[in-house]
């Protein structure tokens, strides 16, 4: 069992480890939320205080436990003091210092943040206007029948916006038309895995699917079609030939959606 007067300083060890455990914890968990500086800090000061402490009365004791053998030297207990408030002051100003350097680079780095994600939110209005005019374009050559005009301009466009869907669909049914299925099935699969989704899509890649003989995957993408959209009677047709099974259900359903129009 430990001697009572060594608590002192077996004390001071513990809470010196315990300040240095949460100093560790505030410099690790910091850049993940400025809340776990708050958490952290303040215990790791009190617990180095309450350390300071602890060594200073552990110095004491033994002074005051040598002092039974030897003749008592009057200056030491006052110099310990003083030294102990000088050392219980300083880490208090270099603590006051971490916190207002820690608010002002918080601050700053906030504001920058801020700034950067305007710059990033705010949309180029001159940007919007130029591809909203080169989809324009390419569009009434698509309509004009200039299928190849059409293609030049989405595709000069899409270099400047590589994620824009309606250019893709734009090169898709432009390909489509001039009978490059192989082109046309690139840009409407790009624009599928880009995350759009409708019937004319579906339609497109399971009839491209279907034209590469991959009859699985155009199934799947006839069926999808229809989930959105049950009046497309070619569709019904298409599929009574490669599901012959159910074909006398989907000529069924084609004659049907055919007499409503």
């Amino acid at each position: 069992m430990q001697p009572e007067e060594d608590q002192p300083r077996k004390l001071s060890r513990r809470y010196f480890r315990l300040a240095i455990v949460s100093l560790f914890l505030m410099a690790f968990l910091r850049g993940l939320s400025s809340f776990f500086f708050t958490l952290f800090f303040w215990p790791a000061l009190g617990l180095g205080i309450l350390g300071f402490y602890y060594q200073w009365a552990a110095r004491k004791e033994e002074q005051t436990n040598t002092a039974q053998w030897h003749q008592p030297s009057y200056g030491s207990p006052s110099s310990s003091n003083n030294k102990g408030m000088m050392l219980i002051v300083i880490v208090s100003a270099i603590s006051l210092l971490i916190i207002v350097g820690s608010l002002f680079s918080s601050k700053k780095n906030s504001e920058s943040s801020s700034k950067e994600t305007n710059q990033t939110v705010e949309p180029d209005p001159q940007q919007e206007k130029q591809e909203s005019s080169a989809y324009a374009k390419a569009q009434q050559e698509y309509n004009n029948q200039n299928y190849r005009s059409s293609i030049s301009i989405a595709r000069n466009a899409l270099a400047e916006d590589p994620n824009n869907n309606d250019l893709m669909l734009m090169l898709g049914d432009s390909y489509g038309v001039l009978k490059q299925n192989d082109s046309s099935f690139i840009w409407f699969d790009r624009a599928y895995q880009n995350g759009v989704r409708s019937a004319y899509l579906s339609h497109w890649l399971g009839y491209l699917y279907d034209d590469k003989g991959n009859i699985a995957e155009g199934i799947r993408f006839y069926k999808d079609a229809l989930k959105q959209d049950s009046t497309r009677t070619q569709i019904y047709d298409r599929l009574a030939e490669l599901e012959p099974n159910k074909a006398e259900w989907y000529k069924k359903k084609s004659v049907q959606w055919a007499e409503k129009k």
